[in-house]
């Protein structure tokens, strides 16, 4: 099934003594009728070390949302039905 990847970075800045912190969020919708793709895994792999990845699942309406621990260059992995 083909599908239509939407994602909407945000950048969460923190103060004090924490790290910066990047949100990536997105919605997974089917490409030919736009209804959403339910429970696919979504994973950000760190560009600059590949052991590195985080990642989530799309909820029933397609949204997802991942916490990365610092801005930088990611790559991106959808598996779904």
């Amino acid at each position: 099934m083909r599908f239509i990847f939407t994602l909407v970075l945000g950048l969460g800045l923190l103060t004090g003594l924490q790290a910066q912190q990047i949100s990536v969020s997105g919605k997974l919708l089917g490409a030919q009728d736009q209804s959403p793709i339910i429970g696919a895994a979504i994973s950000l792999v760190s560009a600059r070390d590949t052991t590195r990845s985080w990642g989530n699942f799309s909820d029933v309406t397609g949204n997802f949302s991942i916490t990365l621990p610092r801005p930088g260059n990611y790559l991106h992995i959808v598996t779904g039905k």
